[in-house]
């Protein structure tokens, strides 16, 4: 049989996520704006964004593109995050 590397395929790497970057993806893939992330979280706008940035780029950074509101929906749904 063929050597398929030091490990089979298996459950995709999941990024290391901080609480509120967890919490607030988890209000965002719940269909909520932005906005609306900022008020449940208590924390301003930009804060809220920036949360959601730092998870799409540590979803990027383990070849796992997240860049759009669908994607994220995907990769929260494989991470057991939804």
């Amino acid at each position: 049989m063929p050597s398929r590397g030091p490990h089979p395929p298996s459950e995709p790497r999941r990024p290391r996520l901080s609480p509120r970057e967890r919490r607030a993806l988890a209000y965002y893939v719940q269909g909520r704006t932005t906005v609306q992330v900022a008020a449940e979280m208590q924390v301003g706008y930009e804060t809220a964004k920036t949360f959601l940035r730092r998870v799409r780029a540590k979803y990027a950074a383990l070849d796992r593109p997240a860049g759009k509101r669908a994607e994220l929906i995907v990769r929260a749904e494989e991470d057991g995050i939804l």
